[in-house]
This record gives structure tokens, sequence and C-alpha cells, in this order.
């Protein structure tokens, strides 16, 4: 039985409690994400398919890295644990981006930070549990992709894209 708490705030982003993953209603309660932007040494941005055989959005490709802030964790801490955990990436700094509010499809507050790292595919590390698959793809050829089969991406990476890549410039 799965008893990890994530935390729960409340419109104003501020913690008001935790809750058990498997009680929690995403449609209800808001909660806490983190997403990392990162780019290689020539602009391309890393994507990741999440695993097949994730509950939500399984098989959507997404962020680098991404996770839900649990207990006792905050935005920086659970952005470097995921990191580490989802594709062995450690020892970098990563960069304050923007914090999003989104009410739909999910309700949450998702705090994103960039990176830049000159590193070939074959040096990341994917936790199968979480990621199926990497790719690095231009800004360009990515956000051509985004509109054209929308249904491929998590809709939080979709919906923020081309301000992330903006803001990575």
């Amino acid at each position: 039985m799965n008893t990890q708490k994530i935390n729960i705030v409340d419109e104003n982003n501020i913690l008001i409690g935790v809750k058990a993953r498997s009680e929690m209603n995403s449609v209800v309660d808001r909660y806490q994400c983190t997403g990392l932007f990162l780019k290689n040494g020539v602009g391309e941005i890393l994507i990741a398919q999440r695993s097949l055989k994730k509950d939500k959005d399984p098989g959507l490709w997404g962020p680098a890295v991404a996770g839900t802030v649990d207990e006792g964790e905050t935005f920086i801490t659970n952005i470097y644990k995921e990191a580490a955990e989802e594709i062995g990436l450690i020892g970098v700094q990563f960069t304050l981006g923007p914090l999003f509010k989104s009410d739909e499809p999910r309700r949450n507050f998702g705090q994103w930070f960039f990176v830049r790292v000159d590193k070939p595919l074959s040096a990341y590390t994917k936790q199968d549990a979480e990621v199926h698959r990497l790719s690095f793809v231009s800004p360009e050829i990515l956000q051509v992709d985004v509109i054209a089969h929308p249904d491929k991406y998590v809709p939080s990476f979709a919906q923020y894209l081309d301000e992330l890549i903006e803001l990575s410039k």
C-alpha cells in the first residue's frame, strides 16, 4: 500500500495540508509539482516520454523531469530529487523559472526550472518506472509537433512550451 503523502495548497500556494496520493483528487485538490526544462549545448530540448504504466498521462511526452511535491519537500528539493531519480542528473545547478497556476485538467502550482547540460543522450540514466524514453528535439520542431499532435504531450508542457522556450534563451 502506497502511503506517500503530497502537499495540498490553497489558491495562493499556501500549504493547507497533506493527503495520501491515493486519496488526492487532482480535480478538487490543488497540489504542487515541478518541471525541468533542459537544453543541451546546441539548444535542443530534452523531452521524456512518461512510463506506459503511469496512472496519469501514460506514454505522453513532457519535460525532461517532472514531479509532485511530497510532504516535507519544497519545489527545490523535489526537482533535484526527481532529476537524480528519473534521468540520473546530479551535480548541476538549476535556475529558477516561472511558477504557473493551472486549473485544468488538474489543479496545481507548477514550478519550472531551467538548466543547460552539454551531455549526449547516452549519459542520462532513465528510471523505467517513470520514463519510457528520452529524446532531444529542436525547439522549432517541438513547437510544430505540439500544435500538430497535442494529444502526444502532457497538457501542462504543451500549455507553457512557447513561454518556456522564450524564457530559456
